[in-house]
């Protein structure tokens, strides 16, 4: 197996690109699925289970993270948590991975948070239409959160079929087999 590219999203677009990016998808997600939810539920909403939507708010993160550690569960031995501040004040975790993923399992692994998270709270803002509001705000800030596991995903389609992901310090390394370039 020989590189065949060296994947940093962090170098190749810039924190700041990466956080405006966030920050214009979570506006139009929000903005989107509350008209698209308020077309279909007319009556007013509620504000009770602040709480809940509070809680559920400040869980994202860590929720987002532990999907992708279920879909790594056949890796954990190989899985290494770390937390890092970025910002001075802003407190990150990164699995780090020391086996090589083929490219199909890292994909479903940076796609398993969007689909499964995303999908239940869209499924919560059509059982309890009353809480579209904390629904569209949960749904576009995860959303947000998911800007970079997509950035990976667009880059990675571009990779041949057969190759296969190594993370190193420098990034993520695109593996393929000597007679792919």
């Amino acid at each position: 197996m020989h590189c065949w590219k060296i994947l940093n999203i962090y170098k190749q677009y810039g924190l700041t690109r990466i956080l405006l990016w966030a920050v214009i998808v979570f506006i139009l997600t929000l903005c989107s699925s509350y008209l698209l939810f308020t077309f279909y539920y007319t009556k007013p909403f509620t504000d009770d289970y602040l709480w809940l939507f509070s809680l559920l708010f400040i869980m994202m993160y860590p929720i987002h993270k532990g999907v992708h550690y279920l879909t790594l569960f056949d890796y954990r031995k190989d899985v290494n948590a770390q937390w890092e501040v970025i910002y001075d004040w802003l407190p990150t975790l990164h699995l780090r991975i020391t086996e090589i993923l083929p490219k199909n399992r890292y994909i479903i692994t940076r796609l398993a948070p969007f689909i499964v998270i995303n999908s239940s709270i869209i499924l919560g803002m059509l059982v309890l239409p009353r809480f579209i509001h904390y629904g569209a705000i949960l749904l576009a800030y995860h959303t947000a959160i998911c800007v970079i596991d997509l950035l990976y995903v667009k880059n990675l389609m571009r990779s041949p079929k057969e190759s296969q992901i190594e993370e190193t310090k420098r990034g993520f390394e695109i593996l393929v087999p000597p007679n792919v370039r």
